[in-house]
């Protein structure tokens, strides 16, 4: 997995993940990507590469419903239950078993294109494309199974935050929707689409993973604007970085944003 962030690895350590702070009404957790946790947490190499080429199998199309608003976020169960299952055909909803059940829920979450894809993958050795380069279970590297997981991170954390924003500031998106999106989207890279396209992956940490904090700066406020709307909001939270910030100010301002976003979830999902 990608390396952790360190204000995000102390704000992980620190928040209160007691399920007595979860308000009412809860929301269950969903992912609108895989969980790469699935991936990495899986001890057995034949059944981690099953899940990469299950997930490459699909990702274009999955993709494509998430650009064009058809797909939602999905329980990780029915993720679990979508990458363990190498259907057949003749007799994939045809039985009554946990595992044919789960296969008929994921027929109804992600449809008969990417079921069939799912059979056609596992049915005989499939070329896969991965940022337009085609590969193969077999020719599947470290560096490709990397990239997988820092693409399925990171698309994970932007529509988490866009989700739980939705939550928090509901009634700014109700007034301005596409302000407020514009406002996630320039979080990450000034304004860039949610959703990653085949461009190379980078070469250097970059937005709130940036080396130096000078460099991060722009992101982490960006990032602190968001989140002054969310109640119980830090006061520190309240004013801007201004235009040239010292170092242990913007690492101090970082620290707050960062606990106050993961409690915040860990307050708000169950």
């Amino acid at each position: 997995l990608p390396t952790a962030i360190m204000s995000w690895k102390l704000a992980m350590q620190k928040a209160d993940k007691s399920t007595a702070r979860v308000r009412s009404p809860s929301m269950s957790v969903e992912t609108w990507f895989l969980d790469p946790c699935l991936i990495v947490g899986t001890t057995s190499k034949d059944r981690r590469k099953q899940y990469l080429v299950t997930w490459l199998s699909v990702i274009s199309a999955w993709i494509n419903r998430v650009t064009s608003s058809t797909a939602s976020a999905v329980h990780p169960s029915i993720w679990r239950g979508f990458l363990n299952s190498i259907p057949n055909p003749e007799e994939v909803f045809s039985s009554s078993t946990a595992s044919s059940c789960e296969l008929n829920e994921a027929m109804d979450l992600f449809g008969a294109e990417l079921m069939q894809l799912h059979i056609t993958t596992h049915q005989s050795p499939a070329l896969l494309t991965w940022h337009n380069i085609t590969v193969t279970a077999d020719t599947l590297n470290v560096d490709h199974i990397h990239q997988v997981l820092w693409d399925l991170a990171e698309h994970n954390f932007r529509f988490e935050l866009l989700s739980l924003d939705k939550q928090m500031a509901s009634e700014a998106w109700n007034a301005d929707s596409a302000t407020w999106e514009e406002m996630v989207l320039h979080v990450f890279d000034g304004g860039a689409g949610l959703v990653l396209g085949s461009e190379p992956f980078p070469d250097r940490s970059w937005g709130l993973d940036a080396l130096r904090v000078e460099d991060r700066s722009l992101f982490v406020d960006n990032f602190r604007a968001l989140l002054s709307l969310w109640p119980h909001v830090p006061s520190t939270l309240q004013n801007p970085l201004g235009m040239s910030p010292i170092s242990t100010h913007i690492f101090s301002v970082e620290r707050c944003i960062t606990l106050f976003y993961v409690q915040t979830f860990y307050d708000t999902y169950r």
